[in-house]
């Protein structure tokens, strides 16, 4: 993990929400990292949902730090999710309840 990586987070029990940030630092010791929201481009394919991806050109938002767990993820508090390594291909979204 290395400053500029993109990270998701795709969460919600009925919905799929997803979430970006980009890494801004890491700590010396590699065990947290501070991370900026940042906002996606959706593609819609139907009602309230279809596909995104990480606006990488945009201004970093809200700034988190998180603890990184062993595997590279870290936990998106409150919610249930795990941020992850994003890969670059577009996620699927449902904002439908």
């Amino acid at each position: 993990m290395k400053q500029g990586d993109i990270f998701v987070s795709c969460w919600g029990a009925t919905m799929a929400m997803v979430s970006f940030f980009r890494v801004l630092k890491t700590s010396a010791s590699g065990n947290t990292a501070t991370l900026a929201e940042i906002p996606a481009v959706e593609t819609n394919t139907g009602f309230l949902h279809g596909t995104c991806v990480a606006d990488v050109a945009a201004k970093d938002g809200k700034q988190i730090t998180r603890r990184v767990l062993g595997n590279g993820t870290m936990k998106l508090e409150p919610s249930y999710g795990y941020i992850e390594p994003w890969d670059g291909r577009p996620m699927h979204y449902d904002h439908c309840d």
